[in-house]
């Protein structure tokens, strides 16, 4: 039984916005996923770090909307980098190869390394630190 992932909590971190992601990502909810994310692309910043640590099953649905958001961020001079995926869904990266269009990292901080923050819109610059943006 899938069980609805909480994506709706955003944050600033060095000129990005982090969106987290919790559960379960699979057809059930990818689709809700998919608007969550353009709309924290829209709302806040095309330059985006989705933190999957606490992501604890992810299906094709999943790795498409990835896929999905990867275009929609990219057509708005913007990308996605993934954050802390667990060993699971790191092997379902690499055998489909998605590692190679989506960089992933095992921090926050490593994932912002090197990346240019575009301007943050004024959504992200009022983000409380502790417990993102209120929705």
């Amino acid at each position: 039984m899938s069980h609805q992932p909480r994506f709706f909590r955003r944050q600033a971190f060095d000129g990005f916005v982090v969106v987290f992601v919790d559960g379960e990502i699979d057809v059930a909810v990818a689709g809700i996923l998919a608007e969550e994310l353009e709309a924290s692309i829209d709302d806040c910043s095309p330059a985006m770090l989705v933190d999957l640590t606490n992501v604890t099953f992810m299906d094709s649905s999943a790795l498409s909307t990835l896929i999905r958001v990867h275009k929609y961020a990219g057509s708005r001079e913007g990308g996605i980098r993934l954050v802390g995926p667990n060993a699971r869904v790191s092997r379902l990266l690499e055998i489909t190869h998605l590692d190679h269009l989506l960089p992933v990292h095992d921090t926050i901080e490593a994932a912002a390394e090197g990346l240019q923050p575009p301007e943050l819109t004024d959504t992200v610059k009022q983000a409380d630190p502790v417990n993102g943006v209120a929705e």
